[in-house]
């Protein structure tokens, strides 16, 4: 889920540097998703996933069965749940970046595709376009400091299944868990529409930020938002 839900997020192609590669689309996706699933699925999510500092809450779609399927299954199997969102939580005092995250990381994930043999396939400032994500942390603890809080790491739907109403789905199940601790909810996005989604759910823009990297005039918003506890 989380290597294809970002194949069209800003951030997530701003880091690879694809748009201005002479490669088909496919070639591009296969790149992108490659990106995704070691950057998001691994760096960002490994830690509240596989060292507990944090949950990850699903949302199933039913599907239809193929006709073949159909006729060898029995009536109550022809509709299959197929997982089509995620989004991962994380207590405030967490941090999915320390020492022994990088380390694990480095062994279960490996290091982000641009560090290595495949770097000529990807954007000439990818690594450091990567780099330049630390100001994000650093400015949330900032902001958060002293303050109890639950942080949305991720939140994501299959390209196919975006529009349909699961990222709300997922975001209402959360609200429901957190607003019975009283404590605000933090988030960082990067488009003025998903701003817009986010303030339809009660959160409020509390900084715009620049991501910027030495060695490209490229830069790339970031709204940092705030829910207060309802």
């Amino acid at each position: 889920v989380f290597g294809d839900s970002f194949l069209d997020d800003p951030m997530a192609k701003w880091i690879a540097g694809l748009d201005g590669k002479s490669i088909d689309d496919e070639k591009k996706k296969e790149l992108q998703f490659k990106v995704n699933r070691n950057l998001i699925g691994g760096w960002a999510n490994r830690p509240i996933l596989i060292r507990q500092k944090g949950i990850v809450i699903g949302a199933k779609t039913a599907t239809e069965t193929s006709a073949s399927e159909a006729n060898s299954n029995t009536a109550d199997d022809k509709a299959k749940k197929l997982l089509t969102g995620v989004i991962s939580l994380m207590p405030g005092q967490y941090n999915n970046d320390t020492m022994l995250d990088t380390i694990t990381n480095m062994i279960f994930a490996g290091a982000p595709p641009f560090y290595g043999k495949e770097a000529k396939n990807y954007g000439p400032h990818s690594d450091k376009r990567l780099e330049s994500l630390k100001v994000i942390s650093k400015r949330r603890k900032e902001l958060m400091k002293d303050k109890d809080y639950v942080y949305i790491q991720t939140i994501g739907v299959l390209c196919e299944y975006q529009g349909k109403g699961i990222g709300g789905r997922l975001l209402r199940a959360s609200f429901e868990a957190i607003d019975s601790l009283k404590v605000p909810t933090y988030l960082e996005t990067e488009s003025k529409e998903n701003e817009a989604l986010y303030q339809h759910f009660g959160f409020n823009t509390a900084e715009v930020l620049e991501l910027e990297a030495k060695g490209t005039s490229t830069k790339l918003p970031m709204y940092l938002m705030i829910r207060p506890p309802k």
